[in-house]
Order: structure tokens, then C-alpha cells, then sequence
């Protein structure tokens, strides 16, 4: 996942509209009765738009797997508030990081290994809290309170190119990752890699029956697995309770915000 997750809401809605598919029989009364409508389904991009719109709409859960990175969370747009940890097992030693937002207040708590943690004077238990006007790259917050997308996923819907519905529920296509901005954008160093290759990678995804985004999972093999990304999305509506985080808090060192700003 990057860790840009916050900022853009794509506002594409798609209505589905109820059309009459002609008259009834003759009722006997002088009158017809029309037919019982039925639903026009939205064109596919349409529809996946649409579903990955209500992210910002409503709380939920979610899960994101990312080859060496896998990461859950739960966002409570109504409120501001969301949670994150995310979990890297990278060649680099991995790191871990749990993010809790509680508008206006931002908490980080972070372990990049015993040796990175002494050096940049990290309690890896202890949550910091951030002043974010001391960040100067705001595409680094793992969320941003200030937009409804708090988690920016809606920013998927700028690289759809090929939508194509196979039922109901699924869909599949592919999707151009360098116009993705948010959490489904790939690192800097693997686009440069792949070149134009990033501009059609294959994905499938899921709706429920009331047309909300269940998964969507971009395929990067054959390309770099760095490309691949299964994400998840449930408890829509539920109560997240998300909270000011207990234990020991500090306000984070300057080497917190050197790491963001770099």
C-alpha cells in the first residue's frame, strides 16, 4: 500500500434507472396496465465507479494485501476517524505502523527494526501523537481526515480504462495504475520500471446487491508482482468505534517527521 491514503473523492455516481418494457394485456377495464418495470443496469465503468464512490459514503473495514505488505483498517467517514496497521516483511527488514485519526488528532505508532528505531529515537509501543503542520509532503499521511475518502480508494476510479461486467456482481478489466493517486498507486521506482506496462494491468472486482465495492483485486503477474493488490471492504454502516489510542503517548521526535518529509 502507499502511504499516500487520503486526499481526492471521486464524486461518480451512477443511477440505475427503471424503464417500461411495453404494455400490458387488455385488463378487460377499457385500460392497459404497463408492465412491471424493469431495472437498466449502469454501464459497467459506470457502475464500478459508482461502488467505489460509496466508500466515502458510508463506515467500513477493510484489508489490503500487497506481496511483502499486508495492512487492515476501518474508516468512519461521518466522524473523521480511522485506523490503519499496516505490516511489512520487506528485504529491507520490514517495518510495522498502526495510524489511528481522530479528526483533528493523528497518532502513528511505528517499528522499523531495533537498529532504525535506536537511531531515530523510536519507542516502538508508544504512540506519537503528529502535528500535521509540521508535515510538509501531506501525500505521506497514511489518511486524511479532511476529505470523506479519508483512505483516498476512490482515486481507483481515475485509472479504469476496460470494464467489462461478467455477472451481476463482477467485473473485470484493466486499469491504468500511473493516473492512481491513492492506494492502489504503485511505488515510484516499480512504475519507472515498468513503463507503460502500468497502463493496463488487469483487475477483477465484486459489488454487493447494493451495488458497494467487496473487493477489488489488480493481477500484476507477468508484469512485476509489485503491481498486485487484493483489497477488501466490509461492515459497511457498522459503528467502527475508533478511539483516542491508550498506553504511552509522546509527540513525535523530529526524526518522525524527517521520514515523512523525506
Amino acid at each position: 500500500m502507499k502511504t499516500r491514503i487520503g486526499a481526492v473523492g471521486i464524486a461518480v455516481l451512477a443511477t440505475l434507472g427503471l424503464a417500461l418494457t411495453g404494455c400490458g394485456p387488455d385488463t378487460g377495464t377499457g385500460k392497459q396496465s404497463a408492465a412491471s418495470p424493469s431495472p437498466t443496469l449502469a454501464a459497467p465503468k459506470d457502475a464500478l465507479a459508482a461502488g467505489v464512490a460509496k466508500l466515502a459514503q458510508t463506515s467500513y473495514a477493510f484489508t489490503v494485501t500487497q506481496k511483502d505488505m499486508s495492512g487492515q483498517g476501518k474508516a468512519d467517514p461521518a466522524n473523521k476517524a480511522a485506523q490503519v496497521s499496516i505490516n511489512s516483511t520487506g528485504t529491507s527488514g520490514g517495518f510495522k505502523i498502526g495510524v489511528i485519526v481522530v479528526a483533528p488528532d493523528y497518532w502513528i505508532q511505528v517499528d522499523l527494526g531495533p537498529e532504525i528505531d535506536r537511531m531515530a529515537k523510536i519507542d516502538p509501543k508508544a504512540w506519537m501523537h503528529i502535528d500535521t503542520s509540521k508535515v510538509t509532503n501531506k501525500d505521506a499521511l497514511p489518511a486524511d481526515p479532511s476529505s470523506p475518502d479519508l483512505f483516498d480508494f476512490s482515486t481507483m476510479s481515475d485509472g479504469l480504462v476496460n470494464v467489462e461486467r461478467v455477472d451481476a456482481d463482477h467485473y473485470r478489466g484493466t486499469i491504468d495504475l500511473t493516473a492512481v493517486k491513492g492506494a492502489a498507486e504503485p511505488d515510484k521506482d516499480v512504475k519507472q520500471k515498468v513503463g507503460d506496462k502500468a497502463k493496463s494491468v488487469p483487475f477483477t472486482a465484486t459489488l454487493d446487491d447494493q451495488g458497494r465495492l467487496t473487493e477489488f483485486k489488480i493481477d500484476g503477474s507477468g508484469i512485476n508482482d509489485a503491481l498486485s493488490l487484493d483489497m477488501t471492504f466490509s461492515d459497511f454502516g457498522a459503528a467502527q468505534n475508533i478511539s483516542k489510542p491508550t498506553g504511552t503517548i509522546t509527540e513525535a521526535p523530529s526524526s518522525v517527521y524527517n521520514i515523512f518529509n523525506s
